[in-house]
């Protein structure tokens, strides 16, 4: 626990911290985090009240019900306490949930791109890596401060392995994980947590003011669809069948770019369907995507692999 306290704290700016002198609400969810993170966040002179700040073996998981109580007593806290953010992390103190002054819960989406963009403002050409579901409002805010932006595989492992490269200083999962390896090429919600305010308090904003800013330009909508084992394969080949004319990424699953957003089409690693995301110009034609193929996943499943490449093509394209 010392040498992680002693790293902890080398990493970051202890007096800029303490000059802002930070208000926040912690949800530890019965986390043994809750029995290091305060000491640490005292020393860098950051106000802190802890909910389910204590352990127990019985509450390791929440419900999804439990987590959306918990997030709106986490809101209405910070609302009352006028706190500057709010957090939630998992028991585990691997991901994150932010709550930003106004009591607004953010979502997974909106929390990578604003941890993701005050990245860009503190380190300026720093690499940032996220998975190729993830909103490319990220990319287009980053790159335009000068940060290079690799798009990663989901699976968690391959986040870890980006994680690794010389010159990443942020690895988000689009799923509340933030890592940043100057520290340790791993999930961390205590550093995470401790870290944001550092970025927070050398940009000067707040997290409101960051969401505002981008949640204008995040509309990725996702959709889960049945599909059986055996015809996971034949998706994938219909879907690059239906790509012909656009520009596609195969850095996981089919990745469809289109003239005002995207489309992806991934099958599940564990259980038997595939996931369709889209993104656009505008959240209709978002949703279009979004209808548009998770109907041909459905199509392709039945369509005869047999048949030619035009009759193929049919099945697929627009």
């Amino acid at each position: 626990q010392e040498y992680y306290r002693a790293g902890f704290l080398k990493c970051l700016n202890s007096g800029l911290l303490q000059d802002r002198k930070f208000k926040v609400v912690v949800d530890y969810s019965y986390s043994p985090a809750s029995q290091i993170l305060p000491d640490l966040l005292g020393e860098l002179g950051v106000e802190t009240v802890g909910l389910y700040a204590h352990t127990s073996a019985n509450r390791v998981s929440r419900t999804a019900s439990e987590l959306k109580q918990a997030l709106n007593e986490l809101s209405r806290i910070v609302i009352t306490l006028k706190a500057d953010v709010g957090f939630l992390m998992d028991n585990g103190a691997e991901k994150l949930y932010l709550v930003d002054e106004s009591g607004q819960v953010l979502s997974h989406e909106e929390a990578l791109v604003v941890v993701g963009l005050l990245c860009a403002h503190a380190s300026g050409a720093e690499v940032l890596a996220y998975p190729v579901h993830g909103s490319s409002a990220l990319e287009k805010l980053a790159s335009s401060k000068g940060a290079a932006v690799f798009r990663t595989p989901v699976n968690p492992r391959h986040l870890l392995d980006y994680a690794r490269r010389p010159n990443v200083g942020f690895v988000g999962d689009a799923d509340g994980g933030f890592i940043f390896p100057r520290f340790q090429p791993a999930f961390d919600a205590m550093f995470a947590i401790a870290h944001i305010l550092e970025m927070l308090a050398s940009h000067g904003g707040s997290i409101g003011a960051l969401r505002e800013h981008a949640a204008s330009q995040i509309r990725v909508l996702h959709r889960r669809v049945p599909c059986p084992w055996s015809h996971k394969g034949q998706v994938m080949r219909f879907a690059q069948l239906a790509a012909k004319g656009h520009k596609v990424e195969l850095v996981d699953g089919v990745k469809i770019h289109k003239p005002d957003g995207w489309v992806l089409v991934l099958p599940d690693g564990d259980e038997a369907f595939c996931h369709v995301w889209a993104e656009a110009e505008t959240e209709k034609a978002a949703r279009g995507y979004l209808d548009e193929y998770s109907h041909k996943v459905d199509e392709w499943q039945s369509a005869d692999e047999n048949s030619s490449t035009d009759t193929a093509a049919a099945v697929g394209t627009d």
